[in-house]
């Protein structure tokens, strides 16, 4: 999954329609170059702001794994 762009509302039920059907979520991607904060970097920004905006949604992303299996 590559998020935000296939954010859903529970992720846990989208991991057990995948399984469901001998699927499974293998990887989350996070998006931290599409949103103009992060055109001179995300994580290693200069700016305080954007470098805890592009951790929040990291560690989003880990949450998004936890509930996957991924």
């Amino acid at each position: 999954l590559h998020i935000p762009w296939d954010t859903v509302d529970d992720y846990a039920a989208l991991a057990e329609h995948a399984r469901d059907r001998g699927l499974a979520v293998g990887a989350i991607n996070a998006n931290t170059f599409q949103n103009d904060a992060y055109r001179l970097g995300s994580v290693c920004h200069p700016e305080a702001a954007v470098r805890r905006k592009a951790l929040d949604h990291l560690m989003a992303c880990v949450d998004i794994m936890d509930a996957t299996g991924s």
